[in-house]
């Protein structure tokens, strides 16, 4: 899978051809711009590929 401004807050996934009937797992990071001690939080995206 690629992921297009992984960086920006607004990406865009695109999933290969050949990914049905997988599973794909993304996992989100997010931090804040603390220059005393950044905060981070994480999420996971799971995608079901259909046929």
């Amino acid at each position: 899978m690629t992921i297009h401004n992984a960086g920006a807050a607004k990406a865009e996934a695109v999933v290969p051809q050949d990914a049905a009937g997988a599973q794909i797992h993304v996992i989100l990071e997010v931090r804040d711009a603390s220059p005393i001690a950044s905060m981070f939080a994480y999420r996971r995206i799971v995608i079901d590929v259909e046929k």
